[in-house]
């Protein structure tokens, strides 16, 4: 009986063995299968090393300051030329006309601005891609609205919301570490706030498409944004403001210098800006430049300093900084009546034009169109 028991057990255990032998068979089969098909893991492995050493190769030959992503159209011109826009060719096509941003029927709208009817113009221009994200994200293309003739007195807010103004992105000067920034209780500071409330500015665009295409929209540049594109714009180097004497005008080409901004300021100021270069100053800084110190670009569709032809009278649009003269004003940029050159001046109940600026969603199609290159 047992040994029958036995030979029983030594059948089963070679049965066993037999049927696992033919399941790992089986298995490997699949395996070799899987790994050899087209659609298979070796395939597909070497596929994604292909592509990986693609992508490695285009990021290598990309140029550095390319904006975008690899195919990516930023601009196209009247002749159907398709371009990518960068920091070496950008001051090409800064002031052009970009066709196909227009938020009303032109030259001009009039929106309600929390409670100012106020008018402002419906056409743009590039005013300058933030290649460094000095002012916020990385490639950010920026657009600024044409200029108005209207003059009006600009509001305030008493209250800062961090998630809805600008005031720090557009002024990172005031609050780089180890500074101290003017208080938000200034009325300078109120009427930058107010500048730069991206929720009362919003009426800018309606048009839901367009809405659709941009991150933001405020009342006016900043000093340092408006310096930024100017100095980029005629290409302009230096490391400090020129030394004005005598109230040097600026009224000829040749002489158009670097223009600068400071804060904190000298004599421990620290209201806002100050900026240059400035009349009589040591430094080549001041409170103010004077409405002559700075060439104006009365040739480029005035991409920076207002049109004047009234000689009584100078014009001028809001800047959305406090100025280092006294805590109740903030800053403005004016054309001299006199003789066409500009300047940066200070306001506290002067009135002036806004000049809105649109901060574009990155992918967004520039169609240009070329303006006078000016002087």
């Amino acid at each position: 009986m047992r040994e029958k028991i036995h030979n029983n057990q030594k059948g089963i255990t070679l049965l066993a063995l037999v049927i696992t032998i033919i399941v790992l068979l089986i298995l490997a089969g699949v395996s070799i299968m899987g790994g050899l098909g087209s659609s298979g893991i070796l395939s597909r492995a070497s596929e994604a090393v292909t592509k990986y050493n693609e992508a490695a190769e285009i990021e290598s030959n990309m140029d550095e300051s390319f904006l975008g992503i690899p195919g990516e159209i930023l601009a196209i011109l009247p002749n159907g030329t398709k371009l990518d826009i960068t920091v070496d060719t950008l001051k090409d096509y800064i002031g052009q006309n970009v066709t196909n941003f227009q938020t009303g029927e032109a030259p001009k709208q009039e929106i309600t601005i929390g409670t100012k009817l106020i008018t402002v113009a419906s056409t743009y221009r590039l005013y300058y891609i933030d290649y460094e994200g000095k002012y916020g994200e990385k490639g950010t293309v920026y657009l600024k609205a044409d200029e108005v003739k209207e003059q009006v007195a600009t509001g305030n807010n008493s209250t800062y919301n961090e998630e809805t103004n600008k005031l720090k992105a557009f002024n990172p000067s005031l609050f780089k570490d180890g500074v101290t920034p003017p208080n938000f209780n200034n009325n300078g500071m109120k009427k930058a706030m107010w500048l730069l409330d991206t929720e009362i500015w919003a009426n800018v665009v309606q048009d839901e498409t367009l809405k659709n295409l941009i991150n933001f929209v405020v009342g006016a540049p900043s000093v340092e944004l408006f310096m930024d594109s100017y100095n980029t714009y005629y290409g302009l180097t230096g490391d400090e403001p020129e030394i004005l004497k005598n109230s040097k005008k600026r009224t000829a080409a040749s002489l158009r210098t670097k223009l600068f901004y400071s804060y904190p300021c000298v004599e421990n100021n620290t209201t806002g800006y100050y900026v240059g270069p400035a009349d009589n100053s040591a430094t080549g800084y001041g409170k103010y430049t004077g409405a002559h110190t700075v060439q104006a670009d009365l040739q480029n569709g005035n991409l920076y300093f207002p049109t004047t032809t009234d000689a009584t009278s100078d014009l001028s649009y809001y800047l959305a900084s406090p100025s280092a003269q006294n805590a109740d004003k903030a800053m403005r940029v004016i054309v001299n009546s006199n003789d066409g050159s500009g300047g940066f001046v200070s306001y506290d109940n002067k009135t002036a034009g806004f000049c809105p600026i649109v901060s574009l969603k990155t992918g967004f199609e520039l169609k240009l169109e070329e303006q006078n290159a000016g002087n």
